[in-house]
């Protein structure tokens, strides 16, 4: 399949999203991208993302959002949106990507073993954990 960045594992790929998952993206986010009093699908939720995507926003079009896929389920699990802006500072201009428009499916926001290894069974770089009071220090420097 044409855009997929590598294998995450038990069926999991991330890849560039296509224009067929416009509305796949739209409606996903109406059911998983919600505050905890709101109740899927969220009809506006859904029409603000399909503007989104649409290509008419200065900064944002269904190029700038990656997917993550179940290929074994064959559905969507976590797309992640890049918004682009271009800042100017002293004449000199600045590429910035803003992190927007993230949700993952429940089911999914545990990460399976071997997910945090690559194919070829090297560790990756990072690993995704649940904080702890320990990492205060380090999350208080980043907002500081």
């Amino acid at each position: 399949m044409p855009g997929i960045l590598r294998s995450l594992g038990d069926g999991l790929i991330p890849r560039r999203s296509h224009p067929e998952d416009r509305e796949a993206v739209a409606g996903f986010h109406a059911t998983t991208l919600l505050a905890a009093d709101e109740a899927p699908s969220l009809e506006r939720r859904r029409a603000w993302v399909l503007d989104l995507v649409s290509g008419t926003h200065p900064g944002f079009n269904l190029r700038n959002v990656t997917i993550v896929e179940d290929t074994t389920a064959g559905k969507i699990v976590s797309p992640i949106a890049l918004i682009s802006q271009t800042r100017t500072y002293a004449g000199m201009p600045s590429w910035l990507g803003q992190p927007d428009v993230v949700s993952t499916d429940s089911a999914y926001r545990c990460v399976p073993a071997g997910v945090s290894r690559r194919d070829d069974g090297a560790p990756e770089s990072y690993a995704l954990r649940p904080a702890t009071t320990d990492d205060l220090p380090s999350v208080t420097v980043m907002y500081v």
